[in-house]
């Protein structure tokens, strides 16, 4: 099986078994194969379009990264009702 070494690790912090884990990464590990089959067809097929291909693909991690960025930036800037409590 094709599975990304790091999304079963988040899973697994999560305190679920290897087998759960295996599962539950297994949908996104079958996104990523076909998606890197069919840029690897229109890489063959179209000519000069291999930079737009690994621009396009680099989005969806930089879109994760900003929303990870953001959410820290929120937390850091709102407090937390639990800190605030004696």
């Amino acid at each position: 099986m094709l599975t990304p070494q790091f999304n079963p690790l988040i899973i697994a912090g999560y305190g679920f078994s290897k087998s759960k884990t295996t599962l539950m990464a297994t949908p996104q590990a079958g996104v990523a194969f076909v998606a890197q089959v069919i840029c690897t067809a229109l890489a063959y097929f179209v000519p000069n379009i291999r930079c737009v291909l690994w621009t396009l693909s680099s989005l969806p991690a930089l879109a994760g990264a900003i929303m990870i960025h953001s959410k820290m930036m929120f937390d850091k800037r709102r407090p937390r009702a639990d800190l605030l409590q004696c």
